[in-house]
């Protein structure tokens, strides 16, 4: 069960949202350009997997974001 479960609606262009602790760590996800991205690499711990703290992009190819679900979990 999600601890948190949001819906962002985004204006048009680019945008980031960070989710961020009191620890300094943060992940980011967001546009830009023709890409949608997710962002670990500030997210703490990233070093039991090689592409975990990456920052993963996703080409959008035209693709209009008109609404973002984010669920976090308390792992997240």
């Amino acid at each position: 069960e999600p601890l948190v479960e949001l819906e962002l609606i985004p204006e048009a262009g680019d945008f980031t949202v960070t989710f961020s602790n009191q620890a300094g760590e943060s992940v980011k996800l967001g546009k830009s350009g023709d890409n949608f991205f997710f962002d670990r690499s500030a997210s703490g711990k990233t070093d039991f997997h090689a592409e975990f703290g990456k920052v993963h992009q996703l080409p959008l190819e035209g693709i209009q974001i008109q609404s973002l679900r984010v669920f976090m979990d308390q792992s997240s």
